[in-house]
């Protein structure tokens, strides 16, 4: 008895299931997005005043995204969730000293709900600051999913 033309057959089903289901449903970023409210969009512009310093983090990627901005000396950052620019409360903070920063800190989305985790990784200084050569963004939602985003950035201060 020949079983080729069945399993053939088989094969055909399981190639057509697998055609039918979209690229959105079998993207794991998709899928996180949806989990941690993660988007496409960007904070808005961030201003220091006079002799303030701040930690800018860009998403890498094909399309760098402004997505993360902590001014030096506050308990307290800005993220976009949902396309909503929220604040983050320090929760905790390690590791080596970045000017005025850590190279890891941990923040909580006000109102609680998903976690967010800095590791950053100093480059080269630059006039006014440093680079983050590299680094990334670990979101927990409140089930323990988690996404990791890969940044660069800068930790710049606006001159007196």
């Amino acid at each position: 008895m020949n079983k080729l033309p069945s399993v053939c057959t088989a094969l055909l089903f399981l190639l057509s299931a697998c055609a039918s289901t979209s690229i959105e449903e079998a993207d794991p970023l998709s899928v996180s997005k949806q989990n941690t409210g993660l988007t496409d969009g960007e904070l808005s512009q961030q201003e220091l005043a006079p002799g303030e310093c701040g930690l800018f983090l860009w998403r890498r990627g094909s399309q760098s995204r402004f997505i993360f901005f902590a001014k030096a000396g506050q308990e307290t950052a800005a993220m976009l969730f949902e396309d909503i620019e929220r604040e983050l409360m320090r929760t905790g903070i390690q590791g080596d000293i970045f000017g005025q920063f850590l190279t890891r800190m941990s923040y909580e989305t006000v109102p609680p709900g998903m976690r967010v985790d800095l590791t950053l990784e100093p480059g080269e200084i630059i006039s006014g600051g440093q680079k983050v050569s590299a680094g990334s963004i670990t979101v927990t939602d409140s089930q323990g999913w988690e996404t990791i985003l890969p940044i660069a950035g800068v930790r710049a201060c606006q001159p007196d």
